[in-house]
């Protein structure tokens, strides 16, 4: 059972673009059939909204990073 677990780790990783798309393709035909296109759109918009958020509190403002030095 162990190699058949191993295996499918190692399938996965090597399909990770196409698993994630057709994740992410369930996930948002499902969204819009629950909720409609406006409301999806809405999430994925704050969604998207707190991704940012999230980055600029992880890295810093964007203008700090463009002019720290490496």
């Amino acid at each position: 059972m162990n190699d058949s677990i191993s295996r499918f780790i190692d399938w996965l990783e090597r399909r990770r673009g196409r698993v994630f798309g057709a994740a992410f393709g369930l996930v948002l035909g499902w969204m819009i059939a629950a909720y409609g296109f406006w409301k999806t759109l809405f999430i994925a918009s704050c969604l998207f909204a707190g991704y940012i958020v999230g980055t600029w509190l992880d890295e810093g403002p964007p203008v700090r990073r463009t002019f720290r030095r490496r």
